[in-house]
């Protein structure tokens, strides 16, 4: 299975070009990480201050 992720994530790169992916792909998922992090704190801090 990792050798078909591989040769397509390699495919791609010589098609498209770093840059290409690196918007792609990167930002994305940096994107979806700090959007992940974000929902997690909120839902883990502040349980003291709301109202009942």
């Amino acid at each position: 299975m990792y050798n078909g992720v591989a040769l397509l994530a390699g495919l791609e790169l010589c098609v498209m070009g770093p840059l290409h992916m690196l918007k792609l792909y990167f930002i994305s998922y940096l994107i979806f990480v700090m959007l992940l992090d974000c929902v997690t704190y909120l839902h883990h801090h502040g349980r003291e201050d709301k109202l009942p």
